[in-house]
Parts: structure tokens; sequence; C-alpha cells
């Protein structure tokens, strides 16, 4: 029947030479919050899932500054302080990337990856006193007022897995992964 309806109202459009369009299916937050609770309820979605896919939908409300690592807990290392403090650190501690500093935590020049520090150390290219500036990875800069929404395409649009969030002053409030 809606077949016949759908055909029969396409060909009244061709006949007045309007162009028949597809139609596209619109939904707003609250629709979309309703269906995700909808899926879980019936055992599409697992509830973290369904936590997971609530969020994101108010990531255009929440800030950088709100999804932070603030300052205070960010690890990150020196990077004069050489290949072996940062292989040190990266054995100790669960993490597979550092941010890199020089001097100062509000100056992070990158990242460090631990697959390039074993790769460096095992192929003799990095001693253990050597410096990490040739290790180091380019690190994307935000500001802590930016909307996650625009930090997440930002960092796909970069390729990137960490973000340092910078305040007015351009110092280093926290990092976001």
């Amino acid at each position: 029947f809606i077949v016949i309806l759908n055909g029969s109202g396409w060909l009244v459009l061709r006949m007045m030479r309007v162009k028949p369009r597809a139609h596209r299916h619109l939904h707003s937050a609250e629709e979309i919050k309703f269906l995700v609770a909808e899926s879980r309820a019936g055992g599409y979605l697992e509830p973290e899932e369904q936590r997971r896919l609530t969020h994101a939908l108010g990531l255009t409300r929440r800030t950088a500054r709100e999804l932070m690592v603030p300052r205070t807990k960010v690890v990150a290392v020196d990077e004069d302080a050489g290949v072996a403090a940062a292989v040190e650190a990266v054995l100790e501690l669960p993490y597979t990337r550092l941010p890199v500093y020089g001097g100062s935590l509000d100056r992070i020049v990158g990242l460090v990856h631990s697959k390039d520090l074993a790769a460096a150390t095992l192929s003799g290219r990095a001693a253990a006193d050597d410096s990490l500036a040739t290790l180091v990875r380019p690190i994307l800069a935000v500001h802590e007022a930016m909307s996650a929404d625009r930090v997440l395409s930002l960092m796909r649009e970069e390729r990137g897995i960490m973000a340092v969030v910078v305040d007015d002053f351009g110092g280093t409030s926290g990092i976001i992964t």
C-alpha cells in the first residue's frame, strides 16, 4: 500500500515537472536519547554503551576544560632528561604516550610514544643520555574553552591521539587523550 501511495505521489510530481526528492529522517537530540534508551531496554546495547552514547550527545555543551586531565595529574617528561628517563617512565606507568616539555610544563613541545622509544633504543639510534628531541611527535594545542566536539574534530583532522589544553595566557591547563 505504501509503495502504491509513494509511486502515485512521485508520478503526480513528475507530471507537474517537479523533481521528486527522497525524504530524510531527521532526529533531535532528545529523540536520539530516547532511541538509545529504547535500544538498551530492548537488549541491543550494554549499559556502558548507552552511557557513552548519551554522553556523546552532550559534547557540544562541554568544553575541553571539563574533559581534560588537569595539569596537576599530568605525567610528562623533560626533553632534556634523556631517553633513559623516558624509558623508565614508560616502564613504571600504564601510558604508552607521554607529553614532553621543555623546561616547564607550560611549554609542552610534543609527545613521545613508547614504540618510538623502544625502536630507537633497540636499534642503537638513541643512547640513554640522548635528548628526546629526535623522538618527539607533534602535539595539538587547544584552548580550554573550545567545545569538546570541536576538539574531537580537530584531533581527527590532525590524526592526533593527544592534545594539550592551554589557558588564556598560553599556559598548560591539562591534556586530552
